[in-house]
């Protein structure tokens, strides 16, 4: 007697439920961004709301219409780390040509080599003064110009409330600045969990 191999389990797809609005909100900002139209949209709510499926199906959706996501995600035990939900979300870029990086890094966007870690820190023990903070955002913004050229792009971060605070610096300077852009910025946050 042969035993019949068990049938592959099913994975389950997360069942967003009453998030239909939200699902076609989504859905038209994807569209304007691709028209270029930059936006930002916020998702806002407690622990186990579905934040994250609604982040990955903007991602997903974004894919299906072939234009290109970054992602990155704060983290409550990195939030000390300058710059690292910045940097997650430029990362697959700086891992591309020495020629696309430099396109990267082109004209203003040089300003953001600390930022993006390409260059070291003043470790002269100040805290970053407001013109090189300046500075370092005025460049994250060019560099993000110089990425997108004409292209649609989503930038995707989940759990805000723990990103570090130069990445929160930036995204908010980038919100107001965000409809020049085929951008759009999707941020899901946990007020509960908001740092101090």
């Amino acid at each position: 007697m042969s035993a019949e191999p068990s049938p592959a389990p099913r994975l389950r797809t997360p069942r967003l439920v009453e998030r239909d609005s939200e699902l076609a909100e989504l859905s038209h900002r994807l569209d304007a961004v691709q028209a270029g139209a930059g936006s930002v949209v916020v998702i806002e709510g407690p622990a186990g709301v579905g934040k994250s499926v609604l982040l990955d199906f903007a991602c997903s959706r974004a894919s299906d219409q072939e234009i290109r996501a970054l992602t990155g995600r704060g983290s409550e035990f990195e939030q000390a780390y300058p710059w690292g939900v910045v940097r997650a979300l430029f990362a697959p870029a700086l891992g591309g040509s020495d020629t696309e990086r430099a396109r990267l890094l082109a004209g203003a966007a040089r300003l953001a080599d600390v930022a993006l870690g390409l260059r070291p820190a003043p470790t002269d023990g100040l805290a970053v003064s407001p013109d090189a903070m300046g500075a370092a955002l005025h460049g994250l913004y060019w560099a993000l110009a110089n990425l997108v050229g004409d292209e649609p792009l989503v930038m995707a971060v989940d759990d805000a409330q723990w990103a570090d605070g130069p990445s929160l610096r930036w995204l908010r300077y980038l919100a107001n600045r965000v409809e020049d852009l085929p951008v759009l910025l999707v941020i899901a946050f946990n007020p509960a969990d908001r740092a101090g």
